[in-house]
């Protein structure tokens, strides 16, 4: 069987070893997740208390101004959660003030999974239904003027001539 056999190195074998350990085992707290998969970038504070991010502008600790500091985000979310971080000290979160690009342009979302066949389809349903509502609603009669002369002829007395 895989990984029974005791190694050189540790006289365990790696299976008892991995169920010994039980590190991989115990849950993940998702800030370590978040933080894992953050993207970062290095900012400077603004006189005004604001930076700017991919075209957005936010709000920071005015207390900050001037110095340079480390931004984390979420680059499929620029609306919200941007961290900001002081020589490694957490210093809350960026406000937005003017958001003009909600994910950052290198980021893209992965392709929604296509939808599952039904085996309706819409659009003959939609093409047959709109060609027999414009073979009702069309008078040929009135195109060619005929209903015209026999109204006439009806009111004259006079038949269609044979």
């Amino acid at each position: 069987m895989y990984h029974q056999t005791a190694h050189s190195e540790t006289g365990q074998a790696p299976a008892q070893r991995f169920a010994a350990d039980g590190s991989c085992l115990r849950p993940i707290d998702p800030k370590v997740i978040d933080e894992a998969f953050s993207w970062q970038d290095f900012r400077v504070v603004a006189k005004a208390g604001t930076i700017s991010l991919h075209g957005n502008r936010y709000e920071v600790d005015p207390a900050l101004a001037g110095r340079k500091v480390e931004l984390l985000y979420n680059p499929l979310d620029l609306t919200t959660g941007v961290r900001v971080r002081h020589r490694g000290v957490e210093m809350g979160q960026a406000v937005p003030q003017v958001i003009g690009r909600h994910s950052h342009p290198k980021a893209h979302p992965a392709a929604p999974a296509p939808a599952p066949a039904t085996g309706i389809d819409y659009l003959r349903m939609v093409a047959e239904a709109h060609r027999a509502e414009q073979a009702s609603a069309i008078e040929f009669q009135a195109l060619t003027g005929d209903q015209h002369r026999q109204a006439d002829s009806h009111h004259t007395g006079q038949g269609q001539p044979q």
